[in-house]
């Protein structure tokens, strides 16, 4: 723990940009002034920047002579400090989004925890955890951070009846003996771990005492009847215990199902029309349920076919219209000439030819071919159509019949 750290300046910033600083020098540094000069602000401020993590509200609440707050007034603090012969810039940015709780080392940003630890590694001092209180509750071991050590070397006093010291007993102790060389010995991760696993015992044993009161319960309930003590408990006499009792509950139920059987036939036997009624309807009604389950199933299914046939219809109607419009499209056409050839796009010479030959290539032309395909084309489209509204209508009255 040779390494020393200095504060050499602290600057604040106000909302208009304008900075005041304080620079201090090697050794003891004393701030004169009178009477609300503004000394005890510095120290505020200066303990808001070395890793405060309350809100910056509760730190910087104290009113100027204008009443205002103090985080207000001013935007942001910095320090540079000096760890090692390397000086730190550290910050505070509470006005800006995302930064109101952080602290800025060298523009890289750190909450309160990893500051504390930064800190730390940077003098050389080992992070500890020591108890605060009973070492055996749960959360009752907490880490030494640089906090705890800072606010025991910087009181803050404000009144000379302040001097009595307010830190927490256990935090004084960890911090003295952190200054002193002593807490890696009294606080070792060895002596953590010995801890963990003596709340581990603690609560193994304390299953342990709650699992044989409730085997103790099992125990007596498992008892046969007339019989007020056990001497000696097994896993085999547990096992043989159970399969009695599994056993008398199976004679139970023959029993009561022997019962329940005599009791329908004697009724029958007697001939009760209200039993025999009875007996009947509830068949008749699971019959009918039967049915139901079964007709909802029939309906869904052609409900989904029906569906599959009509969105077919609605795509042949399509490509039978698309059809007829090509058809009627060509007859426009068929009377063009070609007055270029497709191959050189010259003017082509017309020759006289007559209506059976191609004034182009010279061939003989076939009405027929092409307008027999479409013909035939829409034929079939049309036919298909007429198959799917009959499939359609006879779905229909299925659902009809079923409803």
């Amino acid at each position: 723990m040779s390494e020393k750290l200095l504060v050499k300046t602290i600057i604040r910033t106000n909302s208009l940009g304008e900075k005041e600083m304080i620079e201090f020098s090697n050794g003891v540094n004393l701030l004169v002034g009178a009477s609300n000069s503004g000394k005890t602000v510095w120290l505020m401020m200066l303990d808001y920047l070395l890793g405060d993590a309350g809100p910056v509200e509760d730190a910087l609440n104290k009113d100027d002579r204008d009443g205002q707050f103090l985080y207000e007034i001013y935007d942001q603090l910095s320090a540079v400090i000096e760890i090692n012969n390397v000086e730190y810039l550290i910050e505070r940015k509470w006005k800006q989004k995302g930064l109101k709780s952080k602290i800025l080392v060298d523009d890289k940003a750190y909450d309160a925890s990893e500051f504390s630890k930064f800190i730390l590694d940077k003098l050389s001092i080992p992070v500890l955890k020591f108890p605060k209180g009973n070492p055996y509750q749960d959360g009752a071991w907490i880490e030494l951070t640089f906090r705890i050590l800072f606010r025991h070397i910087y009181r803050q006093e404000r009144f000379w009846s302040d001097l009595a010291d307010k830190q927490p007993e256990s935090e004084q102790h960890a911090a003295i003996c952190q200054f002193l060389g002593l807490a890696e010995d009294l606080f070792s991760p060895l002596g953590n771990e010995l801890i963990d696993k003596r709340k581990e015992l603690i609560r193994l044993q304390a299953q342990k005492d709650q699992f044989q009161e409730v085997l103790d319960q099992i125990t007596k309930r498992l008892l046969p009847v007339g019989e007020k003590s056990i001497t000696f408990v097994t896993v085999d006499s547990l096992s043989e215990r159970i399969k009695e009792l599994r056993d008398q509950s199976q004679v139970l139920l023959a029993q009561r199902q022997s019962i329940i059987a005599n009791g329908i036939n004697a009724s029958l036997n007697e001939g009760k029309p209200d039993v025999v009624l009875e007996i009947k309807l509830t068949e008749d009604r699971a019959r009918i349920v039967q049915e139901l389950e079964t007709s909802a199933e029939l309906r869904k299914r052609e409900t989904e076919k029906l569906n599959r046939f009509v969105n077919l219809l609605k795509s042949v109607d399509s490509e039978y219209s698309k059809l007829n419009r090509a058809k009627s499209a060509g007859e426009l056409l068929a009377d063009i000439k070609i007055t270029h050839c497709p191959a050189c796009d010259q003017e082509i010479d017309p020759k006289p030819v007559d209506d059976e030959t191609c004034f182009l290539c010279h061939q003989t032309l076939n009405h027929t071919a092409n307008e027999d395909r479409v013909e035939f084309e829409l034929h079939q489209l049309d036919s298909e159509r007429k198959e799917l509204r009959e499939l359609i209508e006879r779905i229909k009255s299925e659902q009809l019949e079923l409803s």
